[in-house]
Protein backbone atom coordinates (compact mmCIF):
# COMPACT_ATOMS: atom_id res chain seq x y z
CA UNK A 1 0.00 0.00 0.00
CA UNK A 2 2.58 2.50 -0.98
CA UNK A 3 0.83 4.55 -3.86
CA UNK A 4 0.05 7.49 -1.48
CA UNK A 5 3.83 8.48 -2.09
CA UNK A 6 2.37 8.61 -6.43
CA UNK A 7 -0.87 10.44 -5.40
CA UNK A 8 -0.63 13.05 -2.53
CA UNK A 9 2.21 15.25 -3.91
CA UNK A 10 0.39 15.79 -6.55
CA UNK A 11 -2.20 18.73 -6.12
CA UNK A 12 0.74 20.66 -3.81
CA UNK A 13 3.84 20.32 -5.74
CA UNK A 14 3.18 19.50 -9.14
CA UNK A 15 3.26 23.24 -9.83
CA UNK A 16 6.60 23.57 -8.39
CA UNK A 17 8.30 20.43 -8.84
CA UNK A 18 8.47 18.42 -12.24
CA UNK A 19 8.85 15.29 -11.29
CA UNK A 20 6.06 15.50 -8.34
CA UNK A 21 2.84 13.36 -10.17
CA UNK A 22 5.11 10.60 -10.97
CA UNK A 23 5.96 10.32 -7.03
CA UNK A 24 3.67 10.30 -4.49
CA UNK A 25 5.06 11.85 -1.02
CA UNK A 26 2.77 13.30 1.43
CA UNK A 27 1.85 17.02 0.69
CA UNK A 28 3.15 19.99 3.04
CA UNK A 29 0.34 19.44 5.81
CA UNK A 30 0.10 23.54 5.54
CA UNK A 31 -0.49 23.76 2.32
CA UNK A 32 -2.98 20.59 1.90
CA UNK A 33 -6.86 22.03 1.08
CA UNK A 34 -9.28 19.48 1.92
CA UNK A 35 -11.29 17.52 0.21
CA UNK A 36 -8.53 17.16 -2.58
CA UNK A 37 -10.06 14.17 -4.87
CA UNK A 38 -7.97 12.52 -7.73
CA UNK A 39 -8.53 11.40 -10.96
CA UNK A 40 -11.01 8.07 -10.83
CA UNK A 41 -8.46 5.66 -12.14
CA UNK A 42 -6.20 2.26 -11.42
CA UNK A 43 -2.74 3.79 -10.33
CA UNK A 44 0.60 1.35 -10.39
CA UNK A 45 1.91 1.39 -7.19
CA UNK A 46 5.56 1.57 -6.61
CA UNK A 47 7.80 -1.00 -4.41
CA UNK A 48 9.48 1.53 -1.96
CA UNK A 49 9.32 0.75 1.66
CA UNK A 50 8.05 2.74 4.27
CA UNK A 51 9.47 3.24 7.80
CA UNK A 52 7.47 2.80 10.98
CA UNK A 53 6.37 6.52 11.44
CA UNK A 54 6.79 7.79 15.49
CA UNK A 55 2.98 8.45 15.96
CA UNK A 56 -0.19 6.28 14.76
CA UNK A 57 -3.72 6.98 13.83
CA UNK A 58 -5.70 6.03 16.73
CA UNK A 59 -9.58 6.49 15.57
CA UNK A 60 -11.25 7.33 12.10
CA UNK A 61 -14.65 8.28 11.88
CA UNK A 62 -16.77 8.81 8.57
CA UNK A 63 -20.02 10.76 9.20
CA UNK A 64 -21.71 8.11 6.28
CA UNK A 65 -20.89 4.77 4.72
CA UNK A 66 -23.84 4.14 2.91
CA UNK A 67 -24.96 5.90 -0.31
CA UNK A 68 -28.29 5.47 -2.45
CA UNK A 69 -27.91 7.67 -5.57
CA UNK A 70 -28.95 7.71 -9.23
CA UNK A 71 -26.52 7.75 -11.94
CA UNK A 72 -27.52 10.81 -12.89
CA UNK A 73 -26.80 12.47 -9.66
CA UNK A 74 -23.75 14.94 -9.20
CA UNK A 75 -21.35 14.98 -6.45
CA UNK A 76 -23.24 16.71 -3.80
CA UNK A 77 -22.78 13.84 -1.57
CA UNK A 78 -20.22 13.80 1.35
CA UNK A 79 -19.08 11.41 3.73
CA UNK A 80 -16.82 14.00 6.51
CA UNK A 81 -14.02 12.22 7.83
CA UNK A 82 -12.22 13.01 10.98
CA UNK A 83 -9.16 10.66 11.86
CA UNK A 84 -7.06 11.62 15.24
CA UNK A 85 -3.56 10.96 15.54
CA UNK A 86 -1.35 9.77 18.87
CA UNK A 87 0.54 12.68 18.43
CA UNK A 88 1.33 15.47 16.00
CA UNK A 89 3.19 14.44 12.66
CA UNK A 90 6.97 15.67 12.94
CA UNK A 91 8.51 18.46 11.80
CA UNK A 92 11.93 18.83 12.28
CA UNK A 93 13.73 17.75 9.12
CA UNK A 94 10.61 16.99 7.50
CA UNK A 95 10.27 17.68 3.95
CA UNK A 96 6.74 17.13 3.54
CA UNK A 97 3.49 15.74 5.50
CA UNK A 98 -0.30 14.29 5.38
CA UNK A 99 -2.98 12.12 6.41
CA UNK A 100 -4.52 10.99 3.28
CA UNK A 101 -7.36 8.29 2.81
CA UNK A 102 -7.11 5.71 0.16
CA UNK A 103 -9.93 3.98 -1.86
CA UNK A 104 -10.08 0.90 -3.00
CA UNK A 105 -12.96 -0.82 -5.86
CA UNK A 106 -12.71 -4.25 -6.64
CA UNK A 107 -8.88 -4.20 -4.80
CA UNK A 108 -7.69 -1.18 -7.54
CA UNK A 109 -7.01 2.52 -6.42
CA UNK A 110 -9.78 4.29 -7.77
CA UNK A 111 -9.33 7.34 -5.72
CA UNK A 112 -8.15 9.32 -3.09
CA UNK A 113 -8.43 12.53 -0.33
CA UNK A 114 -6.16 14.65 1.61
CA UNK A 115 -6.94 15.67 5.02
CA UNK A 116 -6.12 18.34 6.41
CA UNK A 117 -4.68 19.31 10.12
CA UNK A 118 -7.48 21.29 11.82
CA UNK A 119 -5.84 21.13 15.26
CA UNK A 120 -3.68 19.52 17.55
CA UNK A 121 -3.83 15.36 16.25
CA UNK A 122 -7.33 16.10 14.69
CA UNK A 123 -7.56 15.52 10.69
CA UNK A 124 -10.60 16.25 8.62
CA UNK A 125 -11.60 16.39 4.89
CA UNK A 126 -14.63 15.44 3.07
CA UNK A 127 -15.07 12.68 1.04
CA UNK A 128 -17.13 13.36 -2.67
CA UNK A 129 -19.88 10.57 -3.60
CA UNK A 130 -20.78 11.07 -7.19
CA UNK A 131 -23.79 9.10 -9.12
CA UNK A 132 -21.08 8.34 -11.58
CA UNK A 133 -19.23 5.90 -9.00
CA UNK A 134 -19.77 2.74 -10.27
CA UNK A 135 -22.26 1.00 -7.38
CA UNK A 136 -20.78 -1.56 -4.81
CA UNK A 137 -18.51 -1.40 -2.07
CA UNK A 138 -15.52 0.51 -1.69
CA UNK A 139 -12.66 -0.29 1.00
CA UNK A 140 -11.01 2.80 2.28
CA UNK A 141 -7.40 3.27 3.88
CA UNK A 142 -6.50 5.90 5.81
CA UNK A 143 -3.32 6.62 7.61
CA UNK A 144 -0.68 9.18 7.63
CA UNK A 145 3.18 9.76 6.22
CA UNK A 146 5.35 12.09 5.75
CA UNK A 147 9.50 12.54 4.57
CA UNK A 148 12.41 13.72 5.64
CA UNK A 149 15.11 15.42 3.91
CA UNK A 150 15.46 18.41 1.98
CA UNK A 151 13.79 18.00 -1.20
CA UNK A 152 13.49 15.74 -3.77
CA UNK A 153 17.05 15.82 -5.22
CA UNK A 154 17.92 14.82 -0.72
CA UNK A 155 20.18 11.17 -1.14
CA UNK A 156 18.61 10.75 1.93
CA UNK A 157 14.64 11.21 1.75
CA UNK A 158 13.32 8.71 3.67
CA UNK A 159 9.55 7.82 3.70
CA UNK A 160 7.37 7.20 6.93
CA UNK A 161 4.04 6.02 7.40
CA UNK A 162 1.38 5.17 10.07
CA UNK A 163 -0.80 2.22 10.88
CA UNK A 164 -2.89 2.14 7.80
CA UNK A 165 -7.22 1.80 9.21
CA UNK A 166 -9.09 -0.10 6.42
CA UNK A 167 -12.67 1.04 6.08
CA UNK A 168 -15.93 1.02 3.72
CA UNK A 169 -18.73 2.06 2.09
CA UNK A 170 -21.29 1.64 -0.28
CA UNK A 171 -22.63 3.25 -2.99
CA UNK A 172 -25.91 2.04 -4.16
CA UNK A 173 -28.86 2.72 -6.52
CA UNK A 174 -32.77 3.06 -5.46
CA UNK A 175 -34.56 0.77 -6.38
CA UNK A 176 -38.96 0.53 -6.06
CA UNK A 177 -41.30 -2.41 -6.53
CA UNK A 178 -45.55 -1.76 -6.81
CA UNK A 179 -47.59 -4.32 -5.45
CA UNK A 180 -51.53 -4.91 -6.63
CA UNK A 181 -53.04 -7.89 -5.23
CA UNK A 182 -56.91 -8.61 -6.87
CA UNK A 183 -59.72 -8.99 -6.71
CA UNK A 184 -60.49 -7.49 -3.34
CA UNK A 185 -62.42 -9.20 -1.80
CA UNK A 186 -61.72 -12.24 -2.77
CA UNK A 187 -63.54 -15.45 -2.06
CA UNK A 188 -62.09 -18.25 -0.35
CA UNK A 189 -60.79 -20.93 -2.74
CA UNK A 190 -60.67 -18.43 -5.67
CA UNK A 191 -57.47 -16.94 -7.62
CA UNK A 192 -55.41 -13.95 -6.88
CA UNK A 193 -53.34 -12.18 -9.05
CA UNK A 194 -50.80 -10.32 -7.70
CA UNK A 195 -48.80 -8.01 -9.87
CA UNK A 196 -46.57 -5.00 -10.37
CA UNK A 197 -43.47 -3.40 -11.73
CA UNK A 198 -39.98 -3.47 -10.38
CA UNK A 199 -37.48 -0.28 -11.31
CA UNK A 200 -33.95 0.59 -10.43
CA UNK A 201 -32.25 3.79 -11.27
CA UNK A 202 -35.67 5.29 -12.33
CA UNK A 203 -35.62 2.33 -14.81
CA UNK A 204 -38.00 -0.54 -15.49
CA UNK A 205 -35.80 -3.65 -14.62
CA UNK A 206 -36.19 -6.60 -16.64
CA UNK A 207 -35.41 -10.44 -15.35
CA UNK A 208 -35.17 -10.05 -11.78
CA UNK A 209 -36.66 -12.31 -9.04
CA UNK A 210 -39.81 -10.89 -7.17
CA UNK A 211 -41.06 -12.74 -4.31
CA UNK A 212 -44.29 -12.83 -3.02
CA UNK A 213 -44.96 -13.57 0.56
CA UNK A 214 -48.51 -13.85 2.64
CA UNK A 215 -49.32 -13.47 6.46
CA UNK A 216 -52.64 -14.37 7.36
CA UNK A 217 -54.52 -11.78 10.20
CA UNK A 218 -53.68 -12.89 13.36
CA UNK A 219 -50.11 -14.10 12.95
CA UNK A 220 -46.64 -12.83 12.86
CA UNK A 221 -45.47 -15.58 10.75
CA UNK A 222 -44.60 -14.91 7.29
CA UNK A 223 -44.72 -17.49 4.39
CA UNK A 224 -43.14 -17.23 0.44
CA UNK A 225 -45.99 -18.50 -1.98
CA UNK A 226 -44.47 -17.16 -5.29
CA UNK A 227 -41.21 -16.12 -7.02
CA UNK A 228 -41.06 -14.37 -10.54
CA UNK A 229 -39.35 -12.53 -12.76
CA UNK A 230 -39.57 -9.21 -14.26
CA UNK A 231 -40.25 -9.08 -17.95
CA UNK A 232 -38.35 -6.53 -20.61
CA UNK A 233 -40.76 -3.62 -18.65
CA UNK A 234 -39.85 -4.52 -15.20
CA UNK A 235 -43.71 -5.98 -14.68
CA UNK A 236 -44.15 -9.17 -12.88
CA UNK A 237 -47.26 -11.15 -12.34
CA UNK A 238 -48.20 -14.12 -10.06
CA UNK A 239 -51.27 -16.28 -9.48
CA UNK A 240 -51.84 -18.14 -6.29
CA UNK A 241 -55.08 -19.26 -4.47
CA UNK A 242 -56.88 -17.07 -1.83
CA UNK A 243 -56.99 -18.93 1.75
CA UNK A 244 -57.55 -16.38 4.51
CA UNK A 245 -57.84 -12.57 4.67
CA UNK A 246 -54.11 -11.29 5.40
CA UNK A 247 -51.36 -8.88 3.70
CA UNK A 248 -49.54 -10.31 0.51
CA UNK A 249 -46.08 -8.54 0.22
CA UNK A 250 -43.69 -8.22 -3.03
CA UNK A 251 -40.03 -8.08 -2.01
CA UNK A 252 -36.87 -7.86 -4.38
CA UNK A 253 -33.96 -8.82 -2.31
CA UNK A 254 -30.71 -6.79 -1.85
CA UNK A 255 -27.72 -6.99 -3.91
CA UNK A 256 -24.65 -5.10 -4.00
CA UNK A 257 -25.87 -2.42 -5.77
CA UNK A 258 -29.28 -1.98 -4.18
CA UNK A 259 -31.09 -2.02 -1.11
CA UNK A 260 -34.10 -4.56 -0.40
CA UNK A 261 -37.08 -2.66 -1.68
CA UNK A 262 -41.28 -4.46 -0.55
CA UNK A 263 -44.31 -3.41 -1.36
CA UNK A 264 -47.54 -4.60 0.71
CA UNK A 265 -51.05 -4.88 -0.23
CA UNK A 266 -54.04 -6.19 2.38
CA UNK A 267 -57.05 -8.34 0.99
CA UNK A 268 -60.23 -10.08 2.88
CA UNK A 269 -61.01 -13.48 1.73
CA UNK A 270 -64.54 -14.44 2.04
CA UNK A 271 -66.29 -17.42 2.38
Amino acid sequence: MQNLRRRMLTPVLAATVAIAPALGIAAPAAAAPAGVVFAQETVDEPSWDWNPASVSVTSVKFSKTAFTLRSTEKCANRAHITATLSGPLPTENVFASAVGVDIRRNGAIYDAVILTNSGGTTWEGDLPVCGTDPAGTYRTELYGAYVTGTGLDDPDLTFYRTNVVNGAYTVKRPASVTLNATPEPARKGATLTAKGVFSTDGKAAANTKVQIWFKADGSSAWTRKATVTTNAKGAYRATIKATASGTWKAVVPATGSRNEVVAYDAVTVRK
